[in-house]
């Protein structure tokens, strides 16, 4: 099997977004001169917070929504 596909590269892209988002945030602070250290608890809580909204509502865009709000 080749590992070098654009299915796979999608694929792995597709799973760092959002951490990657978070990094040029958290990058954009320090170059600013701010040292902001709580993006990793929020990350943590919004993730737990979404996914238990989705498992007992069995509603993805209802889970998603509570994530961002």
């Amino acid at each position: 099997p080749r590992f070098h596909t654009v299915d796979n590269a999608f694929t792995i892209l597709l799973n760092v977004t959002a951490i990657g988002i978070a990094a040029f945030g958290s990058a954009l602070l320090l170059i600013g001169g701010n040292v902001d250290l709580s993006i990793g608890g929020i990350y943590a809580i919004v993730s737990v917070t979404t996914a238990t909204v989705v498992r007992d509502t069995q509603e993805p865009i209802l889970g998603v929504i509570v994530g961002i709000v």
